[in-house]
């Protein structure tokens, strides 16, 4: 999830600054079918590493006897919080310079106001935490 988030934010700032942002204005594309460009491509080129790892905890999901409901809807679930977080390093991309600005972006929001998101998004208590 955090390498697709640098791939996308990589790509973004890599058209920004050779100009090919420019002629992806000219497009008859709209600004959201862009981004959705940049968040599949960044989701094909490690895409082999993606499938290799729910292959690999489905094995072991088999292997310890549970249901693979179970694994299924946790990966659904991370996938679409890998979706979020994408968007978020996407937008960040357009507007920060730094390459961590989407976890400096999400601790500050975490301490400014009062942790009340990782209620709403459980998800990024994992991304910021010490583990």
């Amino acid at each position: 999830m955090v390498i697709a988030a640098g791939r996308v934010t990589a790509t973004i700032r890599g058209d920004l600054t050779s100009g090919m942002a420019e002629s992806l204005r000219m497009m008859p594309f709209s600004a959201g079918h862009a981004i959705v460009g940049y968040l599949t491509s960044a989701a094909a080129t490690l895409g082999g590493f993606f499938i290799a790892n729910f292959l690999l905890g489905a094995l072991v999901n088999m292997l310890a006897q549970m249901p693979a409901e179970r694994w299924l809807i946790s990966s659904a679930i991370l996938f679409i919080f890998a979706i979020f977080v994408w968007t978020i390093a996407g937008f960040m991309a357009f507007l920060a310079k730094g390459a961590g600005a989407v976890l400096v972006m999400v601790s500050v929001v975490g301490v400014f106001g009062q942790a009340g998101l990782f209620y709403v998004a459980p998800g990024l208590l994992v991304l910021v935490g010490p583990l």
